[in-house]
């Protein structure tokens, strides 16, 4: 870390060039998060680190860093910890869940009154089944709708360079142009329809004629004897992994994203779910390795 300290760049532009380099930001903020420490105490909590290592000259960042520099890290691709062998299919898990940025806890309203307009930030996921660990996610206003991040988790997982077998969802994602995405990248869906889902066609023999990817997924849960039946059959259960993930995201960073910018929550938040894949990859329970022995 001490090797990358210092800003080695060339800026491009005006203005001054950064002191210190991107890596060191992004250390700041891993620091805060993994010890719950707001802005200030960060830069105390580093400068007696690096004392504590014997480096007297090395000069720490100001806490205000945290903030104004977190457009120029890098947070578009997570880190994955475990990775999978070449050529190894995952099992793609997506859903989306609130994040607070703004209001008091329910318990507190409830006791007290709302005081204050509450506000959230929708965060949407997508996880490797077997390994837990979190490999696309993306950070949005509460007002978009699940299924239009689709394509972009999809798609940042593909970028890992990871080779899809199917994907778990629930039925905020059962749009036609998902499933013919899925079917182009020879992906099987996994994905719950609403129960008044029809075949498409305005006529019965238009409809049996057409049979869209979406379609033919409606008809195997017919011939497979109804929605529930076809959850036991398909492993549908496994979607639940998913929840547990956010419960753990909520239990280890709280519910809460406290800063004011949307770049700097963004940051916040890869770097929180990058902690979330490293605590997956040392300490998470190998179960099938316990039911083989």
């Amino acid at each position: 870390m001490l090797a990358s300290w210092y800003n080695k760049q060339k800026r491009v532009g005006k203005g001054k060039p950064n002191v210190y380099s991107d890596s060191t930001v992004k250390y700041m903020m891993l620091i805060s998060e993994v010890y719950s420490l707001p802005y200030r105490q960060t830069e105390g909590f580093l400068r007696e680190l690096v004392r504590q290592q014997g480096h007297e000259g090395i000069e720490t960042p100001v806490c205000s860093i945290m903030s104004k520099r977190p457009q120029n890290i890098d947070s578009e691709m997570l880190q994955i910890r475990q990775l999978r062998q070449r050529g190894e299919k995952i099992q793609l898990i997506l859903d989306a869940s609130g994040i607070k940025v703004r209001g008091e806890h329910e318990w507190n309203e409830r006791s007290h009154g709302k005081w204050r307009k509450r506000k959230w930030k929708k965060l949407h996921i997508g996880i490797d089944r077997d390994t837990r660990q979190i490999v696309a996610a993306t950070l949005t206003d509460n007002d978009v709708h699940d299924g239009e991040e689709f394509s972009k988790l999809l798609k940042q997982a593909q970028a890992h360079g990871l080779s899809i077998d199917k994907c778990y969802a629930d039925g905020a994602y059962s749009w036609h142009a998902h499933f013919d995405q899925l079917e182009r990248s020879g992906i099987t869906p996994r994905i719950t329809l609403p129960k008044n889902a029809i075949i498409t066609g305005e006529r019965k023999e238009d409809a049996i004629m057409l049979k869209r990817h979406r379609d033919r997924a409606l008809i195997e849960m017919y011939d497979m004897g109804g929605m529930e039946v076809w959850k036991k059959k398909t492993d549908y259960h496994q979607r639940s992994l998913v929840e547990n993930t956010f419960s753990r995201l909520k239990r280890i960073f709280g519910e809460f994203l406290s800063p004011k910018r949307d770049d700097v929550r963004y940051a916040r938040m890869m770097i929180r779910l990058e902690l979330l894949n490293t605590f997956a990859a040392i300490a998470l329970p190998q179960y099938a390795d316990i039911i083989a022995t």
